[in-house]
């Protein structure tokens, strides 16, 4: 397994850490350990998103709303747009 050494964090960034480590019965590094994991895992939000706007680009546009299909029906449209 690899290691890793981060310098120059903040005194009251890492007093906090450790109090959160403290309060939930763990040690720092084993803290540390759960918040790089949980980080590492999560899904890359911009390519997310992205892939998000490619499938609304795909998808077709809304049908109107039952709104405007009753209000074409009884003005005599019956396109339904």
């Amino acid at each position: 397994m690899g290691q890793l050494l981060i310098r120059n964090i903040p005194d009251d960034v890492l007093d906090a850490f450790r109090h959160r480590a403290n309060s939930e019965g763990i040690a720092t590094e084993t803290l540390a350990r759960r918040v790089i994991a949980q980080t590492a895992s999560r899904p890359d939000v911009k390519a997310a998103i992205a892939r998000m706007r490619e499938l609304r680009a795909m998808t077709p546009a809304p049908l109107s709303s039952e709104f405007n299909v009753i209000r074409d029906l009884r003005d005599g449209d019956d396109t339904g747009d």
